[in-house]
């Protein structure tokens, strides 16, 4: 009855009780109606749960899920995917036409969908993509377009025209999206990922002052890592080595050396991560060193231990009288 359904849209607007509602509900006549209420109204876990039941069949549930399905902190990848891949949006997606008032929303869905999905693996590709090249030319303006643009180019394979191909050479050799893309950096509103996927796609290296607003986020951000340690450890190593003695907590240093499983490294070993990193690219680098060497020796992440041995190792003919007695400390523990 109304009071009963009224009780379980209340309890469904809790995140972690939306599953048990939903399930609840598979009896209502208008159980879709239903499950669309808790997806417009719900975010995180509660509405990846609610976005897999709907069935988007009116215009006006097709029309959201265009626009906001994909909108979660939790998962967004997987929410475009879904809105993508619901079979009631085939008709809507052939049909629709890509204009200056979709046109973000389709940016959008397919930056999300396509950063960690292929192409070919996601049917509705087919029909969306040739039409959002055509678009691009025209509507393409804001950095989550030139996300989407570098997202799919990245995903292209001999399968794709090379027409299509010859479409994205010319829309990202514009000169507009460098200044774009270093915005987005200055004040961060999307993934870092989408960040630096484009930096690199630009082929651009900002000073290392640029990314203090993403720090900002996140001290220990791993994509910012892959950039400045792996990708281009030759301009970053010196200010990353001042940066991690300044944010590093002392747990690393003073928890003792672990055996840690990697079944169970997760977020808060992120530091550790970066200092390994940082370790392996002083040796890269020829930067010798050796007090930090020593420091790590008794870190308690097994790896970053393993890096200031290697570090040491790379400068053997220099070894102050420090290094043997540091040596045989650690090596006792």
């Amino acid at each position: 009855n109304d009071i009963t359904v009224q009780i379980l849209k209340v309890l469904g607007l809790h995140s972690a009780l939306t599953i048990y509602a939903l399930e609840a509900s598979k009896k209502f006549r208008d159980s879709n109606e239903f499950a669309y209420e808790l997806a417009k109204n719900t975010s995180g876990y509660g509405k990846l749960a609610a976005l897999y039941t709907l069935e988007p069949l009116s215009d006006s549930q097709k029309q959201w899920v265009l626009s906001k399905g994909w909108k979660n902190e939790i998962a967004p990848n997987l929410c475009a995917v879904m809105c993508l891949e619901k079979v009631d949006m085939e008709d809507y997606y052939i049909s629709c036409e890509i204009n200056e008032c979709n046109f973000t929303s389709f940016s959008h869905i397919i930056a999300y969908a396509f950063e960690k999905n292929n192409l070919n693996e996601i049917s509705q590709s087919r029909f969306i993509v040739p039409k959002y090249l055509n678009a691009a030319k025209q509507y393409a303006h804001t950095f989550i377009d030139l996300a989407a643009l570098t997202v799919l180019e990245k995903g292209m394979d001999f399968n794709w025209n090379k027409e299509d191909r010859v479409l994205f050479t010319d829309l990202l050799k514009q000169t507009r999206w460098l200044n774009i893309a270093l915005c987005q950096l200055n004040e961060p509103k999307y993934e870092t990922s989408f960040i630096m996927m484009t930096l690199e796609r630009l082929k651009a290296v900002p000073a290392f002052d640029s990314f203090i607003p993403i720090f900002q986020r996140d001290l220990f951000d791993m994509d910012v890592l892959k950039h400045m340690l792996t990708d281009h450890a030759e301009v970053y190593v010196d200010e990353v080595f001042g940066y991690l003695q300044n944010v590093l907590p002392d747990t690393v240093y003073n928890d003792g050396p672990m055996d840690i499983p990697e079944d169970e490294i997760d977020g808060k070993y992120k530091p550790d991560i970066w200092l390994m990193y940082l370790l392996r690219a002083l040796r890269r680098e020829k930067k010798n060193e050796e007090a930090f060497f020593i420091r790590c020796l008794k870190c308690r992440f097994p790896s970053v231990r393993v890096e200031a041995i290697h570090g040491l190792r790379v400068f053997k003919l220099n070894w102050s009288d420090n290094v043997i007695p540091a040596l045989e400390s650690a090596l006792e523990v």
